[in-house]
């Protein structure tokens, strides 16, 4: 299978020279995190920049600037398990995909890799590649003490657990921003809050990771069994990975509890683990 199988053709791209506040439109319209950039006039890949591009550098407006240049890319006639490599081995959860001339022709994301498990029915059990860390957590932990543990840990989400030691449910950094009051943040020259009709808080939640933003959130000091996902998503550690991959990409989510017989946790697999799983079969 080659990358062009599964790639999104004429991808959504920005262009150089650009604002920010043209990418955090696009990311509040199509809600993905990162997108490829091209030179305006002759469409040629340039570099690639994501949320965290925009995060990282908050006093910088210009595309040219913000972006990462000289992005991994992978060509439409590129092996699937090539593609999947370069994944794996950046930790990186999209690759453009350009011509022979360098011109843009597409972009193949983390989830359009997983697809090759589902297609090829590959039936090795989850847990030969339940790799990534796991770190339940109680589920009268109060909010802004998880967020403590996301910025030390960086381990974005976490099974929850009751009193009895049960898997109840699954809270993830997004679920603590969707908590946090906003106080006056600052994006490029735009404040949310002088600006409510450009910049509105339900729709900066979409884009910005709340650990990035830290002190200038507030977390409720509530137990997070308040605001934790319930009706999780688990898969069993004997599941084959085509089944786990084909859940992923049927509800869109990047992890997954791992569970016993006893609907006990186990661990957790995430989107990263299943690119490893294409590499080997």
């Amino acid at each position: 299978m080659r990358v062009s199988d599964v790639m999104t053709r004429d991808p959504i791209y920005v262009e150089v020279p650009g604002s920010r506040d043209e990418v955090i439109k696009l990311m509040m319209k199509y809600k993905y995190s990162g997108y490829p950039v091209v030179d305006r006039n002759t469409k040629k890949l340039v570099g690639i920049i994501t949320r965290k591009d925009l995060l990282n550098n908050p006093g910088e407006d210009q595309i040219a600037l913000l972006m990462t240049s000289n992005p991994i890319t992978t060509s439409p006639r590129e092996s699937l398990k090539s593609a999947a490599k370069k994944m794996f081995k950046h930790n990186i959860h999209r690759l453009p995909v350009v011509d022979s001339k360098g011109s843009l022709v597409g972009i193949i994301t983390d989830r359009d890799v997983i697809r090759y498990l589902v297609e090829k029915k590959i039936d090795v059990p989850v847990i030969e590649f339940m790799k990534s860390p796991c770190y339940p957590v109680y589920w009268e932990t109060p909010a802004n003490v998880l967020m403590e543990i996301v910025r030390v840990s960086k381990i974005y989400a976490f099974p929850v657990l009751d009193d009895n030691g049960d898997l109840v449910g699954i809270v993830t950094d997004r679920d603590l921003f969707s908590k946090a009051e906003i106080h006056d943040i600052i994006i490029g020259e735009k404040s949310i809050e002088s600006d409510e009709d450009s910049w509105t808080w339900e729709g900066i939640r979409n884009v910005i990771p709340f650990y990035y933003i830290t002190q200038q959130l507030t977390l409720p000091k509530k137990p997070i069994k308040e605001f934790m996902v319930k009706d999780v998503r688990t898969v069993f550690f004997k599941t084959p990975v085509w089944e786990a991959a084909e859940k992923m990409i049927q509800y869109d989510i990047d992890q997954m509890p791992v569970v016993d017989h006893h609907e006990k946790l186990i661990g957790m697999l995430t989107i990263h683990d299943l690119l490893e799983t294409v590499i080997k079969y």
